[in-house]
């Protein structure tokens, strides 16, 4: 309906131009062209702005449930850089990092989210998405037991284990290998990694419990 009234509009206006000109080319008649050019642009603008305002809003991740497991890292050991891929931990989307994402940190790690609604929900009860977004990744990884060569493998180091290299998970029990978004602590003077977040909050929570 907006394009037809354009179209109505121009037409009237190029009628009104031939008749103000009255065929010869005046004064007059280049003021009434001008004015008439005027006009017509102001009609198209507003049914630009219209267009505009129709077209649909594009929705964020907010107000979902914890959504499908992924791979992508929703945890990090430091604040994830402007281009990282990372998964909200409320949402469940995946998304690259801004330099205006919204962030959070909790006992060590950090946390990027997909949008200011999904922080806030965060912030209001993180262990709960931490422990949710845990058991999903584990699922998305589908890792297999670890081999009985593995034993062995440290639980505790006296220095921090480094990227790439082999560690037993005090919780889990799992042997896996320490990534750069692998969850850590310190215990006594000894340092252990987390094969997920949600083991490093049981850790933490009770580390005598976890400790032999």
């Amino acid at each position: 309906m907006t394009l037809r009234l354009v179209n109505v509009t121009i037409a009237s206006l190029f009628i009104i131009s031939l008749t103000a000109c009255g065929g010869s080319n005046n004064k007059p008649a280049a003021k009434t062209a001008a004015a008439a050019k005027k006009t017509v642009k102001k009609v198209e603008t507003k049914a630009g702005e219209a267009k505009t305002a129709m077209a649909p809003a594009k929705k964020c991740g907010c107000g979902k449930s914890v959504g499908g497991c992924t791979k992508v890292a929703f945890a990090f050991a430091a604040a994830p850089a402007v281009g990282t891929q990372a998964t909200c931990p409320v949402s469940g989307d995946v998304f690259p990092v801004q330099a205006n994402s919204t962030r959070s940190e909790h006992k060590g790690l950090h946390y990027a989210f997909c949008c200011k609604g999904c922080k806030a929900k965060f912030d209001a009860a993180p262990l709960k998405f931490i422990t949710a977004r845990s058991t999903c990744a584990g699922k998305a990884a589908a890792a297999p037991a670890a081999p009985a060569a593995a034993d062995g493998v440290s639980t505790f180091f006296d220095a921090p284990p480094a990227v790439g290299s082999q560690a037993r998970c005090p919780v889990g029990k799992k042997v896996f290998t320490v990534t750069a978004n692998s969850a850590r602590a310190t215990h006594n003077g000894k340092h252990v990694a987390f094969c997920c977040p949600g083991c490093k909050g049981k850790f933490d929570a009770k580390p005598q419990a976890f400790a032999n």
